[in-house]
């Protein structure tokens, strides 16, 4: 082996190593795009049910209540 085909063979391993590490690198990228549109739709979704929530609570607060009337306590009966 020459010392040429040295520096070859250890520049092509440099080189894979390089694209191996880019590689990872791309992923994790996309692996946190996914986190990030994850979490501002869960987010969104939050913030969607929060205000459904507040007008449905504001809607039953301005209705007048019924009035429940209850029904008076049967009184046992006594056995002979």
């Amino acid at each position: 082996m020459s010392p040429s085909d040295t520096k070859d063979a250890a520049k092509a391993r440099a080189e894979e190593r390089f694209k191996k590490a880019e590689k990872l690198r791309s992923g994790e990228a996309a692996v946190m795009a996914g986190e990030r549109d994850r979490v501002a739709a869960q987010a969104a979704k939050t913030a969607r049910l929060r205000q459904l929530r507040l007008a449905k609570e504001a809607a039953d607060e301005a209705q007048p209540k019924a009035v429940v009337e209850k029904k008076a306590a049967a009184k046992p009966k006594t056995r002979t």
